[in-house]
């Protein structure tokens, strides 16, 4: 049977969207108690499996094993104290097998089986029937990507697998105390009696924003006709370990975003200094640049001397409109300063850098030299940021940072900017949905959960930190204009 989408009509025949009808009354189906057995019985299982695997593989079997889990880019051995060690348990015991031809354990070893399938070999007659349907569950059941629906901490989750499409509501316990909607899953469900629980759960819950990856790799999981299931993944396990690791990667140790500005220039911060003949001259020849404001009320902002000479002033460099942003006025390109014989300007990339020098030239083509280019490690900066982001104690900087993004007016400005933004977002080629834009992703189902995925990351950020502009409430706006 076709898995039924979220947004499929529900299958009742009420006419309603499953997510609204059907969907929310999906509770598990088994009481405390049958679970509590269950559970007890996989938990022995577990141990059975554990003494059988290590008695019979041995180290080199865990390291073979865990070498393959890494897919062999792991130069350590096997360490019962890695966190993986959760998950990496049910996929030996389950999904990996010796492979004769390069395999250093004794001919005796059973070959091309898992282990759990030689333990069934072995001691399958001294089994109740309940351990038996375990295993074959285990056996039977990939390890897959699940997203979270909904959560009733400390007894079941709602999950549905984000390549087959099923649904399932899963007791647990623990897990379920941390877990909440949006988020992204990967491990295994088994149901047994059902009775569906995880089984090789990662410890660690990707946020929403990862669904995209796992979506756009949905294809290399087909099987013949098209279509992915429980029995086409099986085959898939090390393609699935493949994301998996992509996705922990990014995570455990996120790389250093590459920042560009809306002209698309790589950002490297340029401090350029000149040494000016004349103060007033240089104004008179650039204030232009800022023509949000007149001369005089630049001049308002300025420093005097007691005898009425120009001591310093500043001002952006400004240009009309903007090529990312639409709604945009104005796109500030650099910081402009003068101060007695000096003419500092600060931009964010060579190009602007460059491109201040052209102007420069035609407007005061002599009477200043180039002193000093100062250029920035943006890296290093972004990384002193975020160790400090971590520490108790405020800077100067955040604080002034703070204290200025406080004002009213610039509060004012920033939810101007934010809700322009997020106006046009809907209609917005985007690189996370291949170049499309929200309202043109929104008309498959892959693009229904990516849109949904990004739409879930932006809430998650507006709930941590909410700006003027771009709250919780702006996206939940979005949903419903994009109809999610």
């Amino acid at each position: 049977m076709e898995a039924v989408g979220r947004n499929d009509a529900c299958p009742c025949g009420s006419g309603k969207k499953y997510k609204k009808c059907c969907l929310p009354n999906l509770q598990p189906t088994s009481d405390d108690l049958s679970w509590q057995r269950i559970h007890n019985m996989h938990l022995k299982l577990v141990r059975k499996l554990m003494e059988f695997t290590a008695k019979t593989y041995g180290a080199t079997g865990y390291d073979e094993a865990w070498d393959e889990f890494n897919l062999w880019n792991n130069d350590e051995s096997f360490d019962p104290e890695s966190p993986l060690h959760p998950m990496f348990g049910p996929w030996m015991f389950y999904h990996w097998s010796p492979d004769p031809a390069e395999t250093e354990l004794s001919d005796d070893i059973p070959m091309k089986v898992t282990p759990a399938e030689a333990f069934i070999e072995e001691f399958g007659n001294r089994l109740e029937d309940l351990e038996i349907e375990d295993l074959e569950e285990n056996l039977r059941r990939p390890f897959s990507f699940y997203d979270v629906l909904e959560c009733n901490p400390g007894t079941w989750v709602k999950v549905q697998d984000l390549l087959t499409h099923e649904y399932f509501t899963v007791i647990e316990k623990m897990g379920s105390k941390s877990m909440k909607a949006g988020d992204l899953l990967f491990g295994k469900v088994v149901t047994v009696r059902d009775v569906s629980m995880f089984d090789g759960l990662a410890p660690i819950v990707f946020p929403p924003q990862y669904k995209i990856t796992v979506i756009e790799s949905q294809d290399e999981f087909k099987n013949k006709k098209g279509e992915i299931t429980a029995e086409s993944l099986r085959e898939y396990d090390l393609e699935l370990l493949e994301v998996f690791w992509e996705l922990y990667e990014a995570v455990t140790n996120p790389q250093m975003p590459i920042l560009t500005n809306t002209d698309g220039h790589l950002m490297i911060p340029h401090k350029m200094t000149f040494v000016i003949e004349s103060i007033e001259d240089a104004f008179d020849a650039l204030h232009e640049l800022d023509f949000n404001d007149s001369e005089d009320e630049l001049l308002a902002g300025a420093e005097f001397d007691k005898k009425g000479k120009l001591q310093s002033v500043e001002f952006p460099w400004l240009k009309k409109g903007n090529k990312q942003n639409k709604h945009w006025e104005n796109t500030v390109l650099g910081h402009i300063r003068l101060e007695k014989n000096k003419l500092i300007v600060d931009v964010n990339s060579k190009e602007r850098s460059k491109k201040f020098l052209a102007v420069l030239k035609k407007r005061i083509p002599k009477g200043w030299t180039l002193k000093s280019t100062i250029v920035e490690d943006l890296q290093s900066k972004l990384r002193d940021m975020k160790n400090r982001s971590h520490e108790s104690i405020e800077s100067d900087e955040d604080r002034e940072t703070r204290e200025l993004n406080e004002r009213p007016e610039v509060k004012e400005l920033l939810a101007k900017m934010n809700e322009g933004h997020w106006q046009t977002w809907p209609t917005t080629p985007l690189p996370a949905l291949r170049g499309k834009t929200p309202v043109e992703a929104i008309k498959s189902r892959d693009g229904r959960a990516m849109v949904d995925a990004l739409l879930t990351q932006f809430e998650r950020s507006a709930e941590q930190k909410p700006m003027p502009g771009q709250t919780v409430e702006t996206f939940q706006k979005l949903r419903d204009r994009l109809g999610l």
